[in-house]
């Protein structure tokens, strides 16, 4: 019998007390052979990070960085430096306060850590639970502070990605940098910008015309200007990207009100590429949505609504003619913002903010996690959305109710209304699949694993060509798929 088949036949409480006493008595000899990117954080991505990541916190809690970790989440700090047996994250990794974890059953295979992990793990944090030194920039990892941070080269965790059509190039994040490659041959990524950010890249999105993209990490928005030579008329030409603006949450501050929340969780941008939606929030307590005007060199503040949600925003989408907002909450709820066509870009922060609730048309709600995908149809009738919930959702505007529910039992990351000719929808997930459902059947028509080994999926975006759909993720490999036969068309090299 194994380690934690001993611990679960034994009281379990009394069972931990004697083997932390007797490894305590180990750590003098052992504590300075435990390094925590070596030893530690291996363990802990394959088998914590697809829940507790920066993108979708489950319980406030996300261990993508030194900060982050030693911050905890929902229910306090993660350890107590020189006490692992009244720490929190020993505890639950042995499942003796509350349910073990990772939970029993789980969508992404994780596993439960084994004797030999526990060990390693406690008697990192009975030494002090010190993360590694910074001693090179190239092999930094990731700190809490988004300012002064930079990330090791091996975190390549995708959260943004979008296409420049007229050129067929999708620009993609890998940690906090900017990639690119060609959908019409792949396997070539090239880099267009290092460290765009301190920290790592939590969204990203590229406006519908190519002119620039933007993204974020923790507070921090920077809009990109996309440029290419006049003289660059191949296909292979390879674009520039140039700083426009950087915004912190100070940027547009006035009389109390702040256009971002928290962390920033979530982007949108209207077809006509004039509006830059920007989702934010505090777990469990409130999410906040504010629009901007980025068509010209400076921002301007179109519209602010301040805790339109009781919880991060995790999901937005414009509808197809710019007048609608869609907003996806961990909350669980999906809202449908009024964006007036002459509104204007205004200073009037009040009005605006005050306004918030005159301007929600409708309320839907239906799933039981966090809304992590949103998708309008081609002529705004309908939404599509997908959750942690592992279901898909289509939202009749009209009637303004669901008219159609697909379940997988696994958390659907992203969704795309595909051909409009035929009522196929592509979703990704964290168990590392494309799903392409047929929803006036209401059923899967297949299953597609990205890769031989799982790698959770975040990102999906359409293609100039509407039964081509690009995948990215944890492994921060892009690739595109035919949604109509299921075959891989492009791979781009790790």
């Amino acid at each position: 019998m194994g380690f934690l088949g001993l611990w679960r036949t034994f009281n379990k409480k009394t069972l931990l007390g004697a083997w932390i006493v007797a490894l305590a008595a180990s750590v003098s000899i052992h504590a300075d052979e435990v390094n925590y990117s070596k030893d530690i954080e291996p363990f802990l991505r394959r088998n914590c990070l697809a829940c507790h990541h920066s993108k979708k916190p489950e319980g406030g809690l996300s261990l993508e960085s030194p900060g982050e970790f030693t911050k905890g989440g929902d229910s306090g700090p993660l350890v107590i430096a020189g006490n692992a047996s009244e720490s929190l994250l020993v505890q639950r990794v042995m499942g003796t306060t509350d349910s073990i974890m990772p939970p029993e059953g789980n969508a992404v295979a994780a596993s439960h850590l084994n004797s030999d992990q526990v060990e390693i793990l406690s008697r990192w944090i009975n030494a002090g639970a010190r993360f590694d030194p910074v001693t090179d920039s190239k092999e930094r990892m990731l700190r809490g502070s988004s300012s002064d941070a930079e990330l090791n080269s091996s975190v390549k965790f995708s959260y943004g990605m979008g296409v420049i059509a007229k050129k067929n190039i999708v620009v993609f994040s890998r940690g906090n940098d900017l990639y690119m490659d060609w959908t019409a041959k792949g396997s070539n990524p090239q880099l267009l910008l290092a460290n765009a950010h301190g920290g790592l890249i939590h969204t990203m999105i590229v406006s519908p015309d190519g002119s620039w993209l933007a993204t974020s990490s923790h507070d921090e928005l920077v809009v990109w200007g996309i440029e290419f030579s006049q003289f660059d008329a191949d296909e292979d030409s390879i674009p520039k990207i140039v700083l426009r603006e950087k915004l912190t949450p100070a940027s547009f501050e006035k009389d109390g009100f702040r256009w971002t929340e928290d962390r920033i969780s979530s982007l949108a941008a209207s077809s006509d590429g004039r509006l830059l939606a920007i989702g934010s929030g505090q777990p469990s307590r409130s999410g906040t949505v504010s629009v901007l005007e980025v068509d010209s060199p400076k921002a301007a503040i179109r519209m602010l609504l301040p805790e339109i949600h009781t919880d991060s925003v995790s999901s937005l989408a414009f509808s197809p003619d710019g007048r609608t907002l869609a907003t996806g909450s961990a909350d669980k709820m999906i809202k449908l913002i009024r964006i007036e066509s002459n509104d204007g870009a205004t200073e009037n922060f009040e009005i605006i903010a005050t306004s918030s609730t005159s301007r929600v048309v409708k309320n839907f709600e239906g799933h039981t996690g966090y809304v992590l995908g949103l998708d309008w149809n081609r002529d705004g009738s309908r939404l599509a959305s997908v959750g942690a919930d592992g279901t898909l959702r289509i939202w009749d505007i009209n009637l303004g109710e669901s008219s159609q529910t697909i379940a997988v039992e696994n958390e659907l990351s992203a969704v795309h209304f595909c051909d409009d000719h035929r009522p196929l929808i592509a979703g990704t997930s964290i168990d590392g699949y494309l799903r392409i459902f047929d929803f006036d059947r209401g059923e899967i028509v297949r299953s597609l694993a990205v890769s031989s080994e799982i790698d959770p999926q975040y990102c999906l975006s359409p293609t100039s060509n509407p039964l081509h759909v690009l995948t990215t993720g944890e492994s921060g490999v892009v690739r595109m798929w035919n949604i109509e036969d299921g075959n891989r068309l492009m791979e781009s090299a790790e």
